[in-house]
């Protein structure tokens, strides 16, 4: 019995390892990506324009002219980037206010668990939609719209996990042994539920792609010229008979993206790394 704990703890460990690395490395790769690419992305060449992809063109080039494929290196990196920031923060922050509500006593702890309830109860994409609408668009609205409406989630998890932990036998015995409150959350809790999490935030960065992405296609993101896997798929849907590879060249970049993310998930799922 002892055994099998063990082997599956081992493996356990071994599948967020994995799973960091591949996730470290797509990142490291769409980042460098557009310095592998020798055209400019917003440079203009009309007499180039809607010319299919060739070998001097990989992915094409778009209505002005533009290189599809350089286009769309900067805007994943681009993406992905905003992307990263969104998760980065609303996961600093949820866990932060997570792990503060499970450690303080019973008043404290209600008022922060029916703050982070009612934040919850407001849907993220209603919540992304109303702060975009009032503060306008722009990439930095939609990265603060994205955090607000990301953190709670994040929050209630390392709450319901910190709670879990704080029943386990080493902590109790920790307490026990007359280790003070803010020593155990910080040695013992803290840890256990930030190393967790760190395996979800990086799984939702694929999630916060689609939406970064989604919400530029509807013109609250990014900008036109701006390279951004949205605007690409925006502009490219006028034509979609003349030239489809503008439409399906960047639908495929955001499905490379955010598979590996969902895939990884899944596996971790499955292994039991993640609930």
């Amino acid at each position: 019995m002892i055994f099998a704990v063990r082997r599956r703890a081992a493996a356990i460990e071994v599948g967020r390892r994995r799973a960091h690395r591949g996730i470290v490395a797509l990142v490291l790769l769409i980042l460098v990506l557009p310095m592998l690419v020798p055209h400019d992305p917003v440079a203009q060449d009309l007499h180039n324009a809607l010319q299919a992809p060739s070998l001097h063109h990989l992915a094409g080039t778009d209505q002005y002219g533009r290189d599809l494929a350089a286009r769309m290196a900067d805007g994943a990196r681009r993406t992905l980037t905003m992307s990263l920031i969104v998760v980065a923060i609303a996961s600093l922050g949820g866990v932060a206010v997570g792990l503060v509500s499970a450690a303080l006593p019973r008043l404290g702890r209600a008022v922060l668990n029916r703050t982070v309830d009612i934040a919850l109860g407001i849907p993220a994409l209603i919540v992304a939609l109303a702060i975009v609408g009032a503060l306008g668009p722009g990439q930095r609205n939609l990265v603060l719209a994205l955090i607000l409406g990301v953190w709670p989630w994040y929050a209630r998890l390392a709450r319901d996990h910190a709670t879990s932990v704080e029943r386990l036998p080493f902590v109790q015995a920790a307490r026990v042994g007359g280790i003070g409150h803010l020593r155990i959350w910080a040695v013992h809790v803290a840890p256990h539920v930030v190393r967790r999490l760190l395996v979800v935030a990086a799984l939702d960065v694929g999630y916060t792609v689609v939406a970064f992405a989604g919400m530029s296609y509807l013109s609250l993101g990014a900008a036109p010229p701006t390279p951004e896997l949205g605007v690409i798929l925006r502009e490219g849907q006028d034509y979609i008979t003349d030239a489809p590879w503008l439409l399906w060249m960047p639908a495929l970049a955001v499905v490379a993206i955010v598979l590996p993310f969902v895939l990884t998930g899944e596996r971790l799922h499955e292994r039991g790394v993640i609930a």
